[in-house]
C-alpha cells in the first residue's frame, strides 16, 4: 500500500485495509495477509510519509481492536512502534499510542465488538485535512488552493 508514489494513495490504501478489517468477519480475512502488513508496518512506518504513517498506525488500532486472532500480534507491533511522529499542521489534535489504544478498547470490553463505531473512527483518521502533507508535493491539493490559483 505504501508502494504508491502519491502520499494519499498509499495512505488511502492502509486505511482501505483497515476498514475491510473493521467490517469484515474474522472467518472471511486472510490472516496471512494482515500478519505480512503488520510485519510491513513495523519495517517501514519509520521512513514512510506523514499522512502513510498516520494510516499505517490506524490499521495497527484496527487490526488491534477488530480481528481477535491476530489482537495479540497487533498489540506486539503497537509496541514496536511506539508513539508515531505525525506532522498534524499546527492543530492540537494528537496521533493516537497504538498500544494504548488498543489497550484501553480491550479494557473497555469493546475489542471486536464496536466494529461500526470503530470503523467510523478509522474513517475519520483516514479523512482529517488538517494532517499535513508530507514531502509529496500535496500542499497544493487544497481546493482552496486552487481557487485561489485559478482566481490569479
Amino acid at each position: 500500500m505504501d508502494d504508491a508514489k502519491q502520499e494519499h494513495v498509499a495512505a488511502a490504501g492502509w486505511c482501505t485495509y483497515a476498514g475491510i478489517v473493521t467490517t469484515t468477519a474474522d472467518d472471511d480475512l486472510d490472516f496471512a495477509k494482515i500478519k505480512a502488513l503488520l510485519k510491513r508496518v513495523e519495517q517501514d512506518i519509520d521512513c514512510a510519509k506523514n499522512r502513510v504513517r498516520y494510516t499505517m498506525n490506524g490499521f495497527v488500532i484496527a487490526v488491534g481492536s477488530a480481528v481477535t486472532p491476530l489482537a495479540k500480534q497487533a498489540h506486539a507491533t503497537a509496541k514496536k512502534i511506539g508513539k508515531v511522529p505525525v506532522d498534524m499542521g499546527g492543530t492540537a489534535c494528537k496521533v493516537p499510542v497504538a498500544s494504548d489504544y488498543i489497550t484501553k478498547i480491550e479494557n473497555a470490553g469493546r475489542a471486536a465488538k464496536s466494529v461500526r463505531r470503530f470503523a467510523a473512527r478509522v474513517q475519520a483518521f483516514c479523512s482529517k485535512s488538517h494532517i499535513a502533507a508530507g514531502s509529496s508535493g500535496n500542499e497544493n491539493s487544497n481546493p482552496s488552493s486552487a481557487r485561489r490559483r485559478d482566481a490569479q
